[in-house]
């Protein structure tokens, strides 16, 4: 995929131009700069089912660390910084954006000094669900689109730094999320983070457990706007079940008639052929091991 990177310096969007008031007890602006690195980027793959036929649903995890260096020249002190992250997270063809987790460091900047520190995005997961015999692929959930590191002084944008598409980055600026996340103060929940690792570590439990059901739902939309779809996927997932008078085609519908009675809540979703294709296909697997 053709991507444009762009590094804005000075404005990302007019109304933020502005600079900070200056005064002689304070170091101007000029002698303030602002340098990113991207420092992590982590990457895992889960598979719900896969076929040696080259069918697979999987869920790919995707993380960014960045470092990021301020540096005063001056002789006078630099009062007042903030570093705002603000991560852009998209679909697969960007019709969806999301800014997410907005992230500050506030410090004062001595004389000739310069303070260092690192933003690690949320995780986010996208989920990919191939038929090689139907050559069709479905892809929902999110990926790290970019990110905006901005640095204001008392308060205004002086410098900032972006990594992404340009039309992405765009989007992000026309949004609002830029001043919105300059706007806002440091997360109470960051705070509590600091002081209780194990309330961080559920909060982004929780963020990643809402980021699978988000990909599910979206996933059976899939066979919400078509139906038979999800009969031909599970033929594609378990190819026996589709011939009549195969071991499978009978497991398949003697457990479809038993879970109809024993538990029809399992039926309320309309992938359920293909749930009921993979666990057949997984007890199989269990049972030749």
């Amino acid at each position: 995929m053709n991507r444009t990177f762009v590094v804005i310096l000075l404005t990302l969007c007019a109304g933020l131009a502005a600079s900070a008031n200056e005064d002689k007890e304070s170091a101007p602006t000029s002698s303030l700069r602002l340098q990113v690195k991207e420092v992590g980027s982590k990457r895992a793959e889960k598979d719900h089912w896969k076929t040696s036929y080259g069918s697979y649903d999987k869920d790919v995890t995707r993380k960014k660390t960045i470092e990021y260096h301020v540096q005063n020249f001056n002789k006078l002190p630099a009062p007042q910084l903030r570093v705002t992250a603000i991560w852009v997270m998209a679909n697969k063809d960007k019709s969806r954006l999301e800014a997410s987790n907005f992230r500050t460091a506030d410090f004062n900047l001595p004389p000739g000094q310069n303070k260092e520190g690192r933003f690690e995005s949320p995780e986010v997961i996208e989920n990919t669900l191939h038929f090689a015999a139907l050559g069709e692929t479905y892809t929902s959930g999110l990926h790290p689109e970019g990110y905006i590191i901005a640095l204001s002084y008392k308060g205004e944008l002086i410098r900032s730094y972006s990594y992404g598409s340009t039309e992405t980055l765009k989007s992000a600026i026309r949004a609002g999320w830029v001043e919105e996340a300059l706007k806002q103060g440091k997360e109470p929940e960051q705070a509590a983070a600091k002081a209780n690792p194990e309330d961080q570590a559920r909060r982004e439990a929780a963020a990643k457990a809402a980021a699978i059901e988000q990909a599910r739902q979206e996933k059976l939309v899939i066979y919400i706007r078509n139906p038979k779809l999800a009969q031909q996927h599970a033929v594609a997932l378990l190819p026996a079940i589709g011939e009549a008078g195969t071991p499978e085609n009978k497991e398949f519908v003697d457990r479809a008639v038993r879970y109809r009675q024993e538990k029809p809540d399992f039926f309320n979703e309309p992938d359920w052929p293909v749930r009921l294709a993979e666990e057949i296909k997984n007890d199989h697997l269990r049972a030749s091991q």
